[in-house]
This record gives structure tokens, sequence and C-alpha cells, in this order.
């Protein structure tokens, strides 16, 4: 009885240690797409659809003060979320592996 409620539990902790990982990686995708629309010299966008896009180069002080907020307040958020991703790497691995030990031979 012992060794199914560990199998449970663990079994729960992988879910949501695999959901979490889900929704890091959202988030960083999310940021770094910020940020690499801010750290870019010209930007794509879509006027109506899809095929007739343009590009729109940035005046010289909106670069200089995107360039900054980029480098100093977007990346150390994508150092963070890049850490958080490595421990719930982690976590699912070793949570995962100590599943698969509880499992009768």
């Amino acid at each position: 009885m012992a060794e199914f409620l560990g199998q449970f539990i663990l079994t729960l902790a992988i879910v949501v240690t695999g959901m979490l990982l889900l929704l890091v990686v959202r988030l960083f995708l999310g940021w770094s797409y910020v940020c690499d629309r801010l750290l870019r010299e010209k930007i794509f966008y879509e006027e109506t659809g899809w095929y007739d896009g343009q590009y729109w180069t940035k005046p010289a002080e909106d670069l200089v003060r995107e360039q900054l907020i980029g480098t100093y307040e977007v990346q150390p958020i994508l150092k963070r979320l890049r850490g958080s991703l490595l421990l719930l790497g982690v976590s699912l691995l070793v949570e995962t592996g100590a599943w698969l030990s509880l499992l009768p031979h």
C-alpha cells in the first residue's frame, strides 16, 4: 500500500512539474520575442495580413532607449527564466527516475 502511495505522490509531482515547465517555457518564449523586438534595429510588421508586411526602421533615440530596456530589464528576466527551466527540467528527471524506481520489477 505504501508503494502505491509513493507512486501516486510522485505521479502528482511529475504532473505538476510538467505543467510548471510548460508554463515557464511559454513565458520564456514570450519574453524572448519581446527582447528580440526591442533589440532589433528594423521591425517587421503586418498591415492587414501575412502577405503585405513591411519593415520599419526605428529612429535612433527609440533604438537606444529600447536597447537599454531590452538589456537591463528584459534580459535579466530571461536569465531567471532559463534558470527556472533548468531547475524544473532537472526536477522532472529526478522525479521520473524516482517514479521508475518504485515500479514493480
